[in-house]
């Protein structure tokens, strides 16, 4: 018997057996949760980065060398 993904048969098969595909669809959201968890993790934060050398931070720079740093910067 050949298999049929049209959303009809899909529908069908879920009308058939509701709790399983209840099951099926708590499974996916607990899978989801735990991705975002474990993946998401590393993508959010608050530290601030420059990933190249823009000229403000090169002037920056040149003025901690000229000066000694920043007050309150150690």
């Amino acid at each position: 018997m050949p298999m049929n993904l049209s959303t009809e048969s899909i529908a069908r098969a879920s009308s058939r057996r509701p709790w399983v595909t209840i099951g099926i669809w708590v499974a996916i959201f607990v899978v989801a949760i735990v991705l975002v968890g474990t993946l998401l993790e590393d993508g959010l934060t608050t530290k601030f980065v420059f990933t190249g050398s823009p000229e403000a931070q090169r002037g920056l720079k040149l003025q901690e060398d000229l000066r000694g740093g920043f007050p309150g910067t150690n």
